[in-house]
């Protein structure tokens, strides 16, 4: 028998396994042990079960690797249980069964079509509800147990997540840092650190609301700088629409060159990624999106030669002025839009989930001469295209 060293997580996983709850919600705080937790109620359950499928994922296969990844070989190797590895794939068999770990996002597609008895994901906070629904209906076999488990820090103040435990079938559990016995010294000083009451974080530069609040405490709290919170993956692209543009933003010898195509239906705004490629010439932009777009372009006016080169080679091209504060008003006008994003388009969902307001060195927003809320600039060519073309759905002759 297994004799396991864990935090009270682990208790609260197997409680709900046994009193037979669909799945368990595990909301906390930085190093509360969620993820080892059910990294060690996994490998505890499927040695004792033989030919079952568990699906671990987190929104993106780097991430993951770097993190629940470890972990599940840390425990693995802990029980001291015989496996077989498989690096490039992230999987792993024993005892007649399979644990796979697949990065989301990085294609939902195939995410979206597999099966299992279970299924873990970390982090679901990152993560649209789509993803959820879809691996819910593809779990679990007539005859056979099934389970889930969502781990979570709360960077939200609101999210489809924390309506899962209205559910009476969906146990939940929330627990902070203070109850994970196993931290080292350092980890502990790191977290109680971001604490602004303490005026030694304050002078040192440390101190910070939103990580003291969301990753020492464990509460419910958004990070102001997210720009985008309106977005969803798309179930479906539409066929009929009200209306469609296509945004490009040229790129340089090391920024890509981003197109994306819009359709418009209603208050929601389809996108699909159609074009992201660096060191690229106008020719082979033309070239490889010619097929594809079949309404106006919609670009920088800034880029007067290479408007004119693409219009030479028979692509419409309408230039969108840009001018002081332009950026920021196109933001606040695609914020007021429903966004749903083609599950394919991996870059862009990248980048609307990373793009946030400057801050300075005090966590104050950063301002233009005009007072001005500013985005951070360098990861947002597809957004830079999308914004284009949404402006110019509001303003024809911007």
């Amino acid at each position: 028998m297994l004799r396991i060293q864990a935090t009270a997580n682990f208790e609260h996983i197997l409680h709900a396994y046994n009193a037979g709850k669909k799945g368990i919600c595990l909301e906390g705080s930085s190093r509360s042990g969620k993820t080892f937790a059910a990294c060690q109620f996994w490998i505890s359950t499927l040695a004792q079960k033989k030919g079952r499928t568990l699906t671990i994922g987190r929104d993106w296969r780097v991430t993951l690797k770097d993190t629940v990844w470890v972990d599940l070989l840390e425990v693995l190797d802990s029980f001291k249980i015989r496996h077989k590895i498989n690096k490039s794939d992230l999987s792993v068999e024993f005892g007649g069964n399979l644990i796979r770990c697949v990065g989301i996002l990085d294609n939902i597609q195939k995410f979206h079509g597999l099966k299992q008895d279970y299924f873990f994901i970390n982090e679901a906070i990152t993560l649209p509800q789509a993803v959820y629904n879809q691996i819910k209906q593809r779990t679990g076999a007539i005859g056979r147990d099934s389970f889930f488990i969502l781990d979570y820090n709360p960077s939200e103040e609101r999210h489809w997540v924390y309506n899962l435990p209205l559910d009476p079938t969906i146990a939940f559990y929330k627990s902070t840092y203070k109850g994970n016995p196993f931290l080292s010294p350092d980890i502990v000083r790191q977290l109680e650190s971001y604490d602004p009451a303490n005026p030694l974080n304050v002078e040192r530069g440390t101190a910070n609301l939103f990580m003291h609040k969301v990753y020492a405490l464990g509460q419910r709290g958004a990070d102001d700088a997210v720009i985008f919170r309106n977005w969803d993956i798309a179930e479906a692209w539409p066929e009929q629409f009200d209306d469609e543009r296509f945004g490009l933003d040229f790129g340089y010898s090391h920024d890509p060159a981003a197109m994306v195509q819009v359709r418009f239906v209603g208050n929601s705004v389809y996108l699909k990624e159609v074009f992201y490629r660096s060191h690229t010439s106008n020719i082979d932009l033309f070239r490889a999106t010619s097929a594809t777009v079949g309404e106006a372009v919609v670009v920088s006016d800034h880029e007067k030669k290479s408007i004119a080169e693409l219009r030479m080679l028979g692509m419409s091209v309408l230039p969108a002025q840009k001018g002081p504060g332009s950026k920021t008003l196109n933001i606040s006008r695609a914020q007021n839009k429903r966004l749903l994003i083609h599950p394919e388009s991996v870059n862009l969902i990248r980048e609307i989930q990373s793009y946030k307001w400057a801050k300075d060195k005090l966590g104050n927003f950063a301002r233009d001469g005009h007072g001005r809320s500013i985005p951070v600039d360098g990861n947002d060519h597809l957004i830079d295209a999308m914004l284009y073309a949404i402006n110019f759905a509001y303003d024809p002759t911007a």
